[in-house]
């Protein structure tokens, strides 16, 4: 809560979240909801690179350069191809 009152950064905590002046203030509810569902990045050594390729072909959905279902189809397809080399090796250490 401290650095909140410093400079507005809201707390990743959820104790603090129990303050009144986070707790009463109807603005910040939505952030809390968030807060509450947050999980992991997957762990996975090429997420960074599938991540990359979500906001490349996002930014191209909101754009319009590409439709919804087409930005999907893309991510997937990307995905899909970074992840071959994992799935292959997965597959040979099984054996």
């Amino acid at each position: 809560m401290r650095l909140y009152e410093l400079c507005g950064d809201l707390p990743a905590r959820r104790s603090a979240w129990r303050a009144p002046a986070l707790a009463n203030d109807p603005h910040f509810a939505a952030f809390r909801v968030q807060l509450e569902r947050v999980a992991p990045f997957p762990a996975v050594a090429e997420w960074e690179q599938i991540a990359a390729s979500m906001s490349r072909v996002g930014d191209a959905a909101v754009r319009g350069a590409v439709t919804t279902e087409g930005a999907l189809a893309e991510l997937d397809r990307t995905a899909d191809r970074i992840l071959e080399k994992r799935r292959w090796v997965l597959s040979r250490s099984s054996q």
